[in-house]
């Protein structure tokens, strides 16, 4: 419908529509597009934004004016006693899949403060948090693994390069490291020369 449609990326939000659609969704290392004046940062960094767009040139040419002039600006200084999501995305000596996880569990972590302000506004926080687990079994079941670079704040994308039996699109997700989107772009610029999916349109609209 349109070239280029904004996109909120706090768990997979271009990614998964990207997939669904049949188009190109990039999801910027954290710190990549400046979230202000009025914010600085959207679920403790956990958010970043950027567009669903049908070509990976006019996805590289809408981050080339929209990106801050210091990536990751705010994270740059390493602070032993911040949290490990902030560290986890960067390249730590031995690289980046040596680090193991820490004994907790990342999304309880990321998710817990959020949601006790908004648990503590309802009239009911018992029915909410079976809702708010239950809706977390589902959305996680669709898609385990989009979140995972919103908490090590690293850029990932979606790239529509297949097609079921039915003539709907499936995307192939694909991570980068920290402050790498030049990397995931000359790739998907590959593929999209390879398997071109500008011009396919799903049977249903």
């Amino acid at each position: 419908m349109v070239t280029m449609a904004h996109g909120g990326d706090g768990g997979g939000s271009i990614r998964i529509p990207a997939s669904c659609c049949g188009v190109f969704g990039l999801k910027p290392t954290r710190g990549r597009n400046p979230m202000g004046p009025y914010v600085g940062e959207g679920w403790h960094g956990i958010v970043v934004e950027h567009a669903l767009i049908r070509s990976v040139r006019d996805s590289a040419a809408l981050l080339d004016p929209t990106q801050g002039a210091d990536v990751g600006a705010p994270y740059v200084p390493r602070r032993p006693s911040g949290p490990y999501r902030e560290e986890v995305g960067r390249d730590p000596p031995g690289g980046c899949g040596s680090r193991s996880p820490p004994d907790r569990s990342w999304a309880a972590e990321c998710t817990r403060t959020a949601w006790r302000a908004v648990l503590r506004a309802l009239p009911s926080e018992t029915l909410m948090r079976k809702l708010l687990d239950q809706l977390a079994i589902e959305g996680f079941e669709y898609a385990a693994f989009t979140p995972i670079a919103n908490l090590t704040g690293q850029p990932a994308m979606s790239v529509p390069l297949y097609w079921n039996g039915e003539g709907l699109p499936i995307g192939c997700h694909f991570f980068g490291r920290f402050g790498e989107e030049a990397t995931l772009l000359r790739l998907a610029s590959q593929l999209e020369a390879a398997q071109p999916w500008e011009a396919r349109r799903p049977p249903v609209a």
